[in-house]
C-alpha cells in the first residue's frame, strides 16, 4: 500500500512544480513588459492624426537622421572655426598694407570678384586691416544645416574706421568688400595647414555686388563642409532711411560718363540699396531667428523638411526661395499656436503650407 500511495503522489507533485514554473515565467514576462509612457502615447496619437501610417512616420524620422550632421562633425567644425578666428583676428599681419585711393588699387594683379567699371572712382580710400570679429550665421548657427556638404556662413565684421561716411554711394561700399576679400584670400593662402588651396569666389543671388569667399578646411573635414566668408559692417554705421527703394545712391554722370540728367529722384536704386541694407540688418535678423528657431527641435525639423521639399521641386536655387528667405518667412508668420512645442516637425510643415497664402496679406 505504501508503494502504491507513493506512486500516486508523484504525478501530483510534478504538476504542482509545473504550475509554479509557469506562474514564475508569466511573472517574468509581466516584469519585462512596461506600460507605455506619456510620450509614447502622444506619438501614437500624433501618428493617427497627422501621418498616413506608422511606416510614413518612420520614413520621415530616418530621413531627418540621414540629412542632419553628426555631433562629432559639429564639434570639429566649431574647433576649426576657433582656429580660423585666432588666425585672422589675432595672428594675421597687415602691416605691409598701406592706405591708398580706391582708384589707385592695382587691379591688374588681382582677380577682384567685382565688375570694376567705371574705374575712375577716386573718392574713397582702402586699407586691408584685421577684422573685429568672426561669427557663424545662417542655417548652421540655428541648427538647420544639411548633409552631405555642410554650408557654414561666416560674417567678417569690420569696425567703423574701415567704411567711411559716404562709402555707401557710387559703389565704394561694394568695391571695398571685393578688395578686402581679395586680400584676405592671399592671407589665407599663407596658412596651408588650416585652409585648403582651393579658395574661390562665389556670388549670392548671381550678383557681383555680393561676392563671398569660399574656403575648405584641410583634412577630412574639408570633404564634409565649406565656409562662406562675407564682409559686413557694424550694424549702426549708416542710417537705414538712406536705403529706401525711392532713393538714388549712384551718381549717374559718374556711372554712365556722359551728360545724363543727374536728378537723383529720376533714377532710384532700390536693388543697390537693398544689398547694403541686408548687410546692415543681418545681426538683427540673426537674433530674431535664434529666438524662434534655435533650441526648438520640432521647428528645426520642420524647416529641414521644407528645405528638402524646395530641393526636390527645384525652387530652392538662386532667384527663387533660398534657405535664408525660407527661415525669415517662417518667422514672418509670427509666433502662433503652431509654434507650440507639442507639434511635430511634420505638423509644422502642414500648418505652415496651409498658411502660405496669408504671409503677405496686408489687408486689415
Amino acid at each position: 500500500m505504501v508503494v502504491e500511495t507513493v506512486a500516486m503522489m508523484e504525478p501530483s507533485t510534478g504538476g504542482d512544480s509545473g504550475i509554479k514554473r509557469k506562474k514564475k515565467q508569466n511573472t517574468d514576462v509581466n516584469k519585462r513588459i512596461k506600460p507605455p509612457t506619456a510620450e509614447e502615447l502622444n506619438k501614437l496619437r500624433e501618428t493617427e492624426n497627422m501621418f498616413l501610417s506608422n511606416m510614413f512616420r518612420l520614413q520621415i524620422d530616418e530621413m531627418l537622421k540621414e540629412v542632419k550632421p553628426k555631433q562629432t562633425t559639429l564639434d570639429k567644425i566649431n574647433e576649426w572655426f576657433d582656429k580660423l578666428t585666432t588666425a585672422l583676428v589675432q595672428d594675421m599681419d597687415t602691416s605691409n598694407y598701406k592706405k591708398e585711393l580706391l582708384s589707385n588699387v592695382n587691379i591688374s594683379q588681382m582677380s577682384a570678384p567685382f565688375h570694376l567699371k567705371p574705374q575712375n572712382n577716386n573718392d574713397g580710400t582702402f586699407r586691408f586691416t584685421k577684422p573685429c570679429s568672426l561669427k557663424i550665421v545662417g542655417s548652421h548657427s540655428i541648427g538647420i544645416s544639411l548633409m552631405p556638404l555642410i554650408k557654414v556662413d561666416v560674417s567678417i565684421q569690420m569696425d567703423k574706421t574701415f567704411f567711411h561716411k559716404k562709402d555707401y554711394t557710387d559703389e565704394k561700399y561694394f568695391r571695398k568688400k571685393a578688395f578686402y576679400l581679395q586680400c584676405l584670400a592671399k592671407e589665407l593662402m599663407k596658412i596651408p595647414d588650416l585652409v585648403e588651396n582651393e579658395i574661390q569666389f562665389s556670388y549670392e543671388s548671381h550678383s557681383y555686388y555680393s561676392p563671398v569667399l569660399v574656403i575648405k578646411p584641410t583634412g577630412s573635414l574639408g570633404k564634409k563642409c565649406s565656409f562662406y566668408l562675407r564682409v559686413v559692417p557694424e550694424s549702426n554705421i549708416y542710417s537705414l532711411h538712406k536705403f529706401s527703394p525711392t532713393i538714388n545712391n549712384i551718381d549717374c554722370q559718374w556711372y554712365f560718363n556722359n551728360g545724363v540728367d543727374n536728378n537723383p529722384k529720376n533714377y532710384p536704386t532700390p536693388y543697390y540699396n537693398s544689398l547694403i541694407l541686408q548687410d546692415l540688418i543681418m545681426e538683427e535678423n540673426e537674433i530674431l531667428l535664434k529666438e524662434i528657431i534655435d533650441g526648438n527641435q520640432n521647428i528645426q525639423d520642420a524647416i529641414i523638411l521644407l528645405k528638402i521639399w524646395l530641393t526636390q521641386k527645384n525652387i530652392g536655387e538662386y532667384g527663387n526661395i533660398t534657405n535664408y528667405i525660407l527661415s525669415l518667412c517662417w518667422n514672418y508668420g509670427g509666433v502662433l499656436v503652431t509654434d507650440s512645442t507639442d507639434f511635430t516637425g511634420f505638423a509644422f510643415v502642414r500648418v505652415r503650407l496651409s498658411q502660405r497664402g496669408t504671409y503677405f496679406d496686408f489687408r486689415p
